[in-house]
C-alpha cells in the first residue's frame, strides 16, 4: 500500500503538470516509429490531453536529474560530452553568462572567440553555473533534429567523443558494433525501464 506522503506528493506533481503546456509543435522521434497512424494523427492533432500519474512525473524529473551524473562519470573516464549544442561561458568580472556554438562560427570574428575564451571560464559542463545561467535567462539548447518542415523531431541528450575504443557488449543489439576511439557518437541516457 502507498505511504499518505507519496500519495500527496503525487498529486501535488499531477496538479502542477496542469498548469504546463502539455503538447509538442511537432511528433516526437520516439513517437514517429507506432505503427497506428491513427494514433500520429491524434497526437500530432492535440486531440487528448497527455496525463501522468504523479509516480511517472516523479521518475522523469528524476531521469533528468540524473543526466548530470552521467555525464560526469562519461568524462570520468575521458569521454568528452557535448550535452548542449552550445558552450556557457562565465564571465566572472560581469557576473554574467554568454553562449558559443561548439564549432568555429563564422558569424564570430577570430577575435571575439578568443576575447571569449581569455575573459571568460567555461562552465557548460557546472550544473551549477547551468542552472544559474538559465535564473539569469541564459539557456543552452539542447541537441535538436527536425525534418518534414519541423512536424517531426527530437533532441538529443547529447554527443560524445572517446579517446578510447568503446567495445560493442551483450546488451548492444544495434548494428553499429564498437566505437573506435575519436569518432562521435550520439548519448540518449535513460534510468528507468528494460527497453
Amino acid at each position: 500500500m502507498k505511504h499518505a506522503l507519496a500519495i500527496q506528493i503525487d498529486k501535488a506533481k499531477e496538479a502542477e503538470s496542469l498548469h504546463e503546456f502539455p503538447f509538442r509543435a511537432h511528433l516526437g522521434g520516439s513517437f514517429i516509429g507506432r505503427k497506428c497512424s491513427r494514433q500520429l494523427w491524434y497526437n500530432f492533432r492535440w486531440a487528448l490531453r497527455p496525463k501522468h500519474e504523479g509516480r511517472i512525473l516523479r521518475l522523469f524529473e528524476r531521469g533528468h536529474r540524473e543526466e548530470f551524473s552521467f555525464v560526469s562519470y562519461l568524462r570520468l573516464i575521458g569521454i568528452e560530452v557535448r550535452e548542449y549544442s552550445e558552450r556557457l561561458w562565465y564571465h566572472p568580472e560581469s557576473d554574467a553568462y554568454v553562449t558559443t556554438v561548439w564549432e568555429p562560427d563564422t558569424s564570430l570574428e577570430d577575435a571575439d572567440i578568443e576575447r571569449v575564451a581569455v575573459e571568460c571560464v567555461e562552465v557548460t559542463g557546472d550544473e551549477h553555473h547551468v542552472k544559474r545561467a538559465a535564473s539569469q535567462g541564459t539557456r543552452l539548447k539542447q541537441w535538436r533534429i527536425e525534418d518534414v518542415n519541423g512536424h517531426f523531431g527530437g533532441s538529443l541528450d547529447g554527443i560524445g567523443l572517446s579517446t578510447i575504443d568503446i567495445p560493442a557488449n551483450e546488451y548492444d543489439w544495434s548494428s553499429a558494433g564498437p566505437i573506435p576511439a575519436n569518432e562521435k557518437f550520439l548519448l540518449e541516457f535513460k534510468t528507468h525501464g528494460t527497453k
